[in-house]
């Protein structure tokens, strides 16, 4: 399993996060993944869970699912603003997208092609009215609209905010206004190894 939570991800040229073929047990929840191609890239085989993200302004799709096998839930996320689709499903892939906010997508909010599955329900397409570092304003329509059950809570335990600053894991990785850390640069050599093998991972970082 990988677990990737709690990071402002950006200036990905291609991807910001990108599961690769076969990856399998991800969870992405509580990151601002912002500027870079793709948001989150999903291909073939792999499968995971990505909550509570704000995936914004993004050059290419918020998050996309590529290839037979590729089998993603998505909820509460805020996924605005991107240059082509909000969430995009191709080539037999299939994503469960529920009560998440998907708005003002370039291109559209969703595409899937003819050997895709979609399934989308309770989601809205409302502007989230952000404030700096994409806090929502307290009239968003964002606010207490995530899934209403009681392991989506927020910490003070009402129904969670969509975005980044909601559900349950938020006060461990945003426990004030100046936020979480913020990461760049970020690169992966080799791109891939056999099991057992060994990767490297640069980064530029800083606490905010």
């Amino acid at each position: 399993m990988v677990e990737i939570a709690g990071f402002t991800i950006t200036g990905g040229a291609t991807n910001g996060i990108r599961l690769n073929s076969g990856t399998s047990n991800t969870i992405i929840h509580n990151n601002i993944i912002i500027a870079n191609g793709t948001g989150i890239d999903a291909r073939s085989g792999s499968d995971g869970v990505v909550y509570n993200n704000s995936i914004i302004y993004n050059s290419v799709d918020g998050f996309q699912a590529i290839g037979s096998g590729t089998v993603v839930t998505t909820h509460n996320n805020i996924i605005v603003n991107n240059g082509r689709y909000g969430i995009w499903a191709n080539d037999y892939s299939s994503i469960t997208a529920v009560y998440n906010d998907v708005w003002s997508n370039l291109s559209g909010d969703y595409f899937k092609d003819s050997l895709a599955d979609l399934n989308q329900t309770n989601n809205l397409s409302i502007d989230p009215q952000f404030l700096d570092n994409f806090y929502l304003s307290a009239g968003s329509g964002c606010i207490d609209k995530g899934r209403p059950i009681a392991a989506d809570n927020d910490p003070d335990g009402t129904r969670n905010d969509q975005g980044v600053y909601g559900g349950p894991y938020a006060v461990d990785f945003w426990p004030q206004p100046a936020g979480g850390p913020v990461v760049t640069d970020l690169s992966v050599t080799p791109p891939s190894v056999p099991v057992g093998g060994t990767l490297t991972i640069r980064a530029t970082g800083k606490i905010r």
